[in-house]
């Protein structure tokens, strides 16, 4: 039977490195603080810590909340007569009151969130003046950068914080850190019996014979006791371990590193010769570029052209229109006219044939007195053509033909007075057709102004369906005019922004000293400007995330230097550049909590 390496406890059999060094340096200092005591080691997961505690303490009780850990454990540590794991938390420990001088909790308090209930569990099963050895990871520097973080974590937390849980509950408290580094040791060739040792430190511009404070812990180490006592002993120790050699692992990652940097180098020299093929296409872009603009030229040329005669068709039209009405206007009125004219000629018509009728009668009695008058029945013959068209004359002529009438029934003396009349009636009659010659006049010129106007309706129409024509391709080809510019602003942004780019890195090659930052810091500098110019501040947050592993900078040097380096960039290109809307975004927030913790620990 095997755990799982889930991740969530540590597991000597397949866990090496910065882990093991950790968890078993923790175990190690505490067996002389275990030996002759009664031990209670909370969380005990696997049981090597337990087990390692038993071969000093008079009895150990491994508890964890686990089952399948704790069975696992009583399987392999069993045979330990001062050792037993049981099931159980941290906040409900099944144990009596009073029951152990010692209580060992490591890595535990971080996975749940009931710190009260488990230090007052701790109190309870304590004896009076008993000791707690506990550990606690260092938020600001576990938790905070994102390469430590752990999903089995529940709450995590800062120096004052857990200093000030433990105070609550004891009356001592001394607090330790612990985190790897390098060194130089001097031991003897052969393991020793008894372990001695010197440390010292440079300080104060000279060597001296002490141990060297810790700043900025991974992990919090405490000895808590209501007696002082208890935790007056030192812990100051190193642990080291033969088979598991943390410098040599750092040596193969440098070899690895120098391999990975050959690599990076013929990288290099691919990317300088896609560089310069890259300025090759740039240049046919170009040509391409200026190709496209001088289409566009003409494109904005012919489009002004279309504009101009679209204006003038416009301006034809409203006249066309203009003249239209007028001339439908003129033909309404003209229809009118015409409409009481017919009207007028069918009433004339009609008294006409009645006038014809009474002259008829008046020649049957003219035949027998008159001579004369068979003249001016063939004269009124004549007229009976023209008096169609005029209602005013026949009226008259009515009136003279009754007179006549009663005139030739009473005497023919009275015949030279008929014939004068019959001279006016002539002259009157010589006025009408006179009069409707005019009219009719009127009429054809009218009706040739009618023909005319329908004539220039149709040429305006047809005109109209040219240009409405002339209009859809003109629009039709602004469109076209317009996707084509777009698609080569488009492709400009583009190029300038390459050119751009190959520009700076040429100028950073070219200008790079000795002592100055590094090119890949530079570069994700000039990223990092370019995504601010764009509004892409994710973007500017990820490529100064990623400049903080290429400089040796302290945290605020750094930040200073972004700050200079984006003013300075704006003012080569004629920006205004705004650091209060850049320092006040979320994003820079985020990102300066970020460079606050990782400087931090690079620092120490």
């Amino acid at each position: 039977m095997e755990l799982e390496p889930t991740g969530e406890r540590y597991l000597p059999s397949c866990m090496k490195g910065q882990i093991k060094y950790e968890h078993l340096h923790r175990y190690a200092l505490s067996m002389e603080l275990s030996r002759d005591k009664q031990v209670l080691d909370i969380a005990s997961g696997e049981g090597y810590g337990s087990a390692s505690l038993s071969k000093f303490a008079r009895s150990v009780v491994g508890v964890d909340i686990d089952s399948k850990s704790v069975e696992y454990a009583n399987q392999k540590y069993g045979d330990r007569p001062n050792l037993e794991f049981v099931v159980g938390a941290c906040e409900a420990i099944p144990l009596p009151s009073q029951s152990v001088d010692i209580v060992t909790s490591f890595e535990t308090i971080e996975h749940h969130d009931k710190h009260e209930q488990m230090m007052q569990e701790i109190k309870r099963v304590l004896k009076p003046g008993g000791m707690l050895v506990i550990s606690s990871p260092n938020r600001l520097t576990y938790s905070d950068l994102p390469e430590y973080s752990n999903p089995f974590h529940v709450k995590e937390l800062y120096d004052y914080q857990f200093i000030s849980l433990l105070n609550r509950h004891f009356k001592h408290v001394k607090i330790y850190g612990q985190r790897l580094a390098t060194g130089s040791f001097i031991f003897p060739l052969k393991e020793a019996s008894q372990p001695s040792f010197n440390a010292y430190t440079f300080n104060d511009s000279e060597v001296n014979p002490k141990v060297c404070s810790l700043e900025e812990p991974i992990y919090f180490i405490a000895l808590c006791s209501d007696e002082v006592t208890n935790v007056q002993p030192a812990i100051d120790s190193i642990y080291i371990d033969k088979p598991d050699d943390l410098f040599k692992e750092n040596q193969i990652a440098l070899a690895e590193s120098q391999s990975q940097l050959h690599q990076t180098k013929a990288l290099l020299s691919q990317y300088q010769s896609q560089l310069h093929q890259t300025e090759v296409i740039l240049m046919q872009c170009q040509s391409q570029l200026q190709n496209t603009e001088s289409v566009l030229e003409q494109s904005q040329s012919q489009l002004q052209h279309t504009e101009a005669v679209l204006e003038q068709s416009q301006s034809q039209l409203h006249e066309t229109q203009a003249e239209l009405e007028q001339s439908q206007s003129q033909l309404h009125e003209t229809q009118a006219e015409l409409e009481q004219s017919q009207s007028q000629l069918h009433e004339t018509q009609a008294e006409l044939e009645q006038s014809q009728s009474q002259l008829q009668h008046t020649e049957a009695v003219l035949e027998e007195s008159q001579s004369q008058l068979q003249h001016t029945e063939v004269v009124l013959e004549e007229s009976q053509s023209q008096l169609h068209e005029t209602q005013a004359v026949l009226e008259e002529s009515q009136s003279q033909l009754q007179h006549t009438e009663v005139v030739l029934e009473q005497s023919q003396s009275q015949l030279h007075e008929t014939q004068t009349e019959l001279e006016q009636s002539q002259s009157q009659l010589h006025e009408t057709q006179t009069e409707l010659e005019q009219s009719q006049s009127q009429q054809a010129q009218t009706e040739a102004e009618l023909a005319q106007t329908q004539i220039k309706l149709k040429q305006s129409q047809s005109q109209q369906a040219r240009t409405d024509g002339k209009l859809a391709q003109a629009k039709a080809q602004l469109q076209e005019t317009d996707a084509v510019l777009e698609q080569s602003q488009s492709q400009l942004h583009q190029t300038q922004e390459v050119l751009e780019r190959l520009l700076f890195k040429q100028n950073l090659a070219a200008t790079q000293t000795e002592g100055q930052h590094p090119m890949q810091y530079n570069l994700l500098l000039w990223e990092a400007w370019y995504a601010y110019g764009n509004g892409d501040m994710a973007g500017v947050a990820h490529y100064l995330q990623q400049s903080l592993k290429c400089t040796h900078l302290s945290r605020t040097e750094t930040v200073v230097n972004w700050l200079e380096s984006f003013a300075k960039l704006s003012s080569e290109k004629g920006y205004e550049f705004d650091s209060y809307s850049l320092t006040n975004s979320v994003e820079w927030k985020q990102l300066m909590r970020s460079v606050t913790t990782i400087r931090t620990v690079v620092a120490s």
